[in-house]
Formats: C-alpha cells, structure tokens, sequence
C-alpha cells in the first residue's frame, strides 16, 4: 500500500476518535490487521475500504487519493509501456521471422534426412552417427533466431555439441574425451548472461 494512504488512515482513524482495537471490532478483523494497513505493509481489500469510507464518512476518492498529480501519474504509466514494450520488442518475432526460421529448420532437416539415407547405404559407419545431422536444422534455425531477436543465448549450442560428440566419437573412437565438448555449453551460456547485463 502506499505509505500516503496509509498514513491518511491514521489520521481519519484518529479524527474519528477510533483506537485500532476499536476499528478492528468495528471490521470484524484483528488489531493486527488494521496495524499493517496503517504501517502500509499490506491493503485493506474493497468491501473494508467500503466500510471504512462510509464509517468516516469520505468518498472512495477521497480515501485513496494521493499527493501525486494525474499528470505525474499518466508519465508513471506512459514510461512504464514505453519500458515494456521495448522488452517485447527484444524478444519478439514477427511473423515473417518465424516463417523465415520455420523454413529453414525444416529444409535443413529433410536435407539432412536424404544425406543420411544416401550415406547410410553408402558408408556403414554413418548409421551410427548420420541421425545427428537432423540437429542442425534445429540448430541452424536457433542461429536465425538469435539474430532476429538480437541475444546469442538463443542459440541452441547443446545441439551442435551432441552433434560433435557423435562426429568425434564414430570416427576419432574418442568416447572416453568427447563429452568435453558438453562443458562447452555452461561456459557459453554465462557468457550470454554477462552479455545480457551489459
């Protein structure tokens, strides 16, 4: 609650010549409760404010009104869209991106799938690792989504580290060092915080 209004509370409290045991009886509520309206630590709800209106004998208007001008508040109000709205625009889309993005993934994958398919017949070894060429559509569009929201840490890094492990361990036979590449992902993805901050 605003401290404004919480100490107008005090001060009709008093002009009517109520203890807060006695507007709390009044309210059908505990001292505490009143006690916290008039410490602004929380706010009455509508029909106690109603209550509390007709008992000093105010309008609502009167009751909740502050100091602060209409004018200061519309500029409050005017800032705070200004703000929200350059938050969405960072993080948002338009429709042509996300066709963009859609697109691309998709084309990525099902070249992807017919490279598996042909090498697969071709190259026995690419069974075991050729699946993992589907993530780079995945990938690739991350990347396009990342630019377009202008933020790196949109870049889904964990798909090219699975592709990389499988890469490294087919044909380098190195299962027992590839998941390196995994710890490459908390490092990325801190360097996107600090970059946020910044």
């Amino acid at each position: 609650m605003n401290l404004e209004i919480a100490n107008k509370l005090v001060e009709l409290r008093k002009k009517n010549g109520y203890s807060q045991e006695e507007l709390a009886e009044k309210l059908g509520l505990s001292r505490q409760a009143v006690s916290k309206w008039e410490r602004a630590e929380s706010s009455p709800d509508t029909d106690n404010l109603i209550v509390l209106a007709r008992l000093y004998n105010v309008s609502l208007d009167d009751l909740l009104s502050t100091s602060a001008s209409n004018e200061e508040i519309k500029e409050d109000n005017i800032l705070k869209e200004s703000i929200d709205t350059k938050d969405n625009e960072e993080v948002s889309m338009t429709k042509k991106q996300i066709t963009i993005v859609s697109v691309v993934t998709s084309a990525i994958i099902f070249i992807g799938l017919i490279i598996y398919i042909i090498l697969g017949f071709n190259f026995e070894r690419v069974w075991i690792w050729g699946w993992s060429l589907m993530l780079m559509g995945p990938f690739a569009g991350s990347i396009l989504e990342a630019v377009f929201k202008k933020h790196p840490k949109y870049v889904a890094l964990p798909l090219l580290c699975v592709f990389i492990y499988m890469v490294c361990c087919v044909y380098l036979s190195a299962w027992h060092i590839a998941w390196v590449v995994f710890l490459l992902i908390p490092v990325y993805y801190s360097f996107c915080n600090i970059f946020n901050k910044d």
